[in-house]
Formats: C-alpha cells, structure tokens, sequence
C-alpha cells in the first residue's frame, strides 16, 4: 500500500502539472492557440518537483492535457507501480522493525542501519540496494527526512502586530449549488483574512478554484483597504501561477507558501474555517439556497452581523472588528500612482499575421498595418471575457485590438502588393497611399478608398 507522504507527493506532482496545462483547457482557444501554447511552455524551464529535468516535451504536455480532460486532476498524478515500496525478500515484521531502528537512529545510513538489524539477528535475508532504497523512501525516510524529524519540532506561535502586514488566503469547499443552467456544482469559498486582526478582507463563493479568483480578492483589498506587505498561503494551484507571481512582484508583495505537511502553518485559516462551517454552514438550510449569489449575501451578512463583532480567543477576548479599527492608524494607503486595473491586466505574446490580424480566444483581431511581423503583447482582463484588448510593443502601449471587419481589411494597403505583369502605363502612374507611423494608422475599416472610374 502506498504510504501516505507518496500520495501527498503525487498531488504536488499533479499540481504543478496542472499549472502547466490549465490556461490550454480553455474552450474559447482555438486548436492553433493551444498547438502554439504547448511550443511555448514546452520551450520553457521549470523547478519541477521531485526531478531533477528542467523541460517539458510536447508530447507530455499534450499527454497531461489529454488526461485532465479524461479524469480531471487525478488523471494527472503520477503511475505508481503496485508494488511500490513492499520487499518481497523480507517480511512485513522484518521491515517494520528496520523502518523502527532507522527512524530512532537518524544520523545511520539505511544500509548501514540494514547491516546492524542483521548482526542482532531480526532481518534474516538481504536486499539489493535499489529496493532497500524503495523501501526507505516509501515510508518517507529518506535522509534528510530523517534529520528533520530527529530535532525537536517547536511550532513558534507567529502574530504580526498590524493591519494588512500578512493576508492569509486559502479555499474552502462547501456543497453543491445550482449554477443556474440545471446543474448542480460545489461551492468553494475564498477568503483572504488579515493576520494581526482576523479580520475576513475579503470572501465569495465561487464554482471556479483558480489564480483569477485569487487575483479578484487581491486586487477587491487593495482598492478597499490599503497596501497589503505580505501575503502567505498554501502550495495550490490557485496560488502559484506566473502571472500571480508576476503582479505582485509589480505591486512589491512578497508571496510565502506554507510548507508541504505542515498545517500547523495555516492554523489561523483553518480555526476560521472551523467557525465557519459550525456556526454558518451547519445551521444553514442548504436545499432553500437557490444560487451563489443568494449564498453569498447570506455569508456577507453572517460574517459583518456575528464574526467581525464576537470575542475572539486569539485576540485576547477583542472582536476581529475592534481589533482592526484600533490599528487603523498604521494601515497604508496604496501608491496613487500605481493604476491597479492596469496591473491586474493578463498578458500574453501574439505574432501578427500579414493581413494584419491575430486569435485570441476563438476570435480574430485587426490591428494597424505598421505592426505586421511584429511580436506584440497582448493585455487584457481575465475577469472579463469582453475586455478590450491592448496591444503593446516594446513597452509601449500602441492600440486597441479590434474585432476584424473582413470585408475592410481586405481593402488596406500594406505597402508589399506585387504589380501584375501587365499593369499598364495610367495604372503604373497612379499614386499608392502613403505608409502612415504605426500611432497614426488607421483601422481597415477607416480608410477612405478611391472611388472607382467607370
């Protein structure tokens, strides 16, 4: 049977290949999209856990894509032989005690630690060192392991004394709600708490466990409450991905990610999830809510009519709510300067096509004829599907990408018609429009054609 710290093991393997593989289960991508996708993660490096590869191929990332689809995340755990960490050469008293005599002699090689269980006569046969090894590390005894559990574990109790110094951010999963097209889905809360005050900055149930949710909490605190310093959470998906890393780096907030089986990290979260489900979920009528935005009123009520305003063991009997206005005075207002909706916004690269164009989310974009061959960046609104696109090229903002008039942009002149071989001498002398600086350009569908002659 596989040990338990395997399966954690396995779920951070999926994890981290689900990271990879979640922007390609798009269904607004076109097949183009995710072909191109799958090149350009495949051309990058990665910390990948428990390997020491840095790429990923092709082919594997269409695999994983394949079985996401099929199984959804567990589809992506790793295959595990059946045999995983069982001896066939000694007995299961045999590798209880050597496993016993390992863990209470840390500092032992396990061969060495092998050799003195059989000098004192308890292990009867011998192994090769490759399933000595498989035995170690399924019960997770591995060296450093080892080392690790020998010192004594002292949980250090960690309080920050202000607002917004640390924003705890985590999911919870609650019951299935309508989803209002004649489905049921389960409901996942988010919430992002403040550390000194326990005060909830921010919670919505979602149908989604993703970074944009994530991202939406974030940027609702910002704009409601003021400059978070830190933000600490688990090791998820949700957590974890490029382009979360990437706008906090631009906001200056470090993100920290509690340690793998340790939840002692996350005690504050989970004693409010506790709360949570005891005093709000329980009593809860839960086949009377119709929609998650009928669940989330109700939430919202219960958190600002009962939780903000009832003592608080943690906090010396205060409420999280007095708590937080006590310390008001220490909270920082986030930089004027910083456009926040600028900062929030996605981005990704996009070649322009010779006609002027380029996909983006099962559509096709025009955009001025000055950027054809360029490699743009493309930004736009995760939270809103019908977001205007921006176009930037080498840092600076050019236009906006509009939806392509076919019949317009195939009237544009872009400077690179060859002559027919019979052009005559009038059509030869006929003056072509003049190439406009990419700022000037216009769109396709705004260029003033010649009128023909009869």
């Amino acid at each position: 049977m596989i040990q338990n710290h395997k399966i954690e093991q396995n779920r951070e393997i999926a994890g981290f290949r689900y990271s990879l593989i979640a922007e390609l289960t798009n269904e607004n991508l076109s097949s183009l999209e995710i072909r191109k996708l799958i090149r350009e993660k495949a051309g990058r490096t990665y910390q990948i856990p428990y390997s020491t590869k840095t790429r990923i191929t092709v082919k594997s990332l269409k695999n994983w894509l394949s079985r996401f689809k099929s199984n959804g995340i567990e589809g992506l755990m790793p295959k595990v032989r059946d045999d995983y960490g069982i001896s066939k050469n000694l007995t299961q008293e045999e590798q209880d005690f050597f496993i016993d005599y390992l863990s209470k002699r840390p500092y032992l090689t396990a061969k060495a630690a092998f050799l003195e269980c059989q000098k004192q006569g308890r292990i009867k046969n011998d192994i090769s060192s490759s399933s000595l090894s498989r035995l170690v590390l399924s019960h997770g005894m591995d060296k450093k392991s080892r080392m690790n559990q020998a010192k004594k574990q002292i949980s250090l109790k960690y309080n920050f004394k202000y607002p917004l110094e640390c924003v705890q951010s985590d999911f919870m999963h609650a019951f299935n709600v309508s989803d209002g097209k004649g489905k049921k889905r389960k409901a996942k809360l988010l919430t992002l708490m403040d550390d000194a005050t326990r005060r909830i900055l921010y919670a919505a149930f979602t149908f989604y466990e993703t970074a944009a949710e994530f991202e939406k909490g974030l940027k609702s605190v910002l704009l409601m409450h003021g400059k978070i310093h830190r933000v600490y959470t688990d090791n998820g998906p949700s957590f974890v991905s490029d382009e979360t890393k990437r706008i906090l780096s631009v906001l200056g907030i470090p993100i920290t990610h509690s340690r793998p089986y340790r939840p002692q990290g996350k005690a504050k979260q989970e004693r409010f999830y506790r709360t949570f489900r005891e005093q709000f979920l329980r009593p809860l009528e839960q086949e009377k809510i119709e929609s998650l935005e009928q669940l989330n009123v109700l939430m919202r009520n219960w958190l600002e009519c009962e939780y903000h305003r009832s003592p608080h063991s943690g906090l010396s009997g205060m409420t999280p709510l007095d708590a937080w206005l006590k310390e008001t005075r220490h909270i920082i207002a986030v930089d004027p300067s910083i456009d926040l909706e600028e900062v929030f916004l996605h981005q990704t690269k996009r070649r322009i096509y010779q006609d002027s164009t380029f996909y983006f989310g099962a559509k096709i974009y025009e955009v001025p004829s000055g950027l054809i061959g360029k490699n743009v960046i493309i930004k736009f609104d995760v939270q809103n599907p019908n977001c205007d696109l921006k176009v930037y090229l080498d840092g600076q903002y050019i236009c906006k990408a509009r939806i392509l008039d076919s019949y317009a942009n195939s009237k544009i002149y872009r400077g690179h018609k060859k002559r027919d071989a019979g052009q005559n001498e009038e059509t030869e002398r006929k003056p072509s429009v003049k190439k406009t600086n990419i700022n000037h350009s216009l769109n396709a569908s705004q260029i003033e054609l010649e009128e023909e002659k009869p």
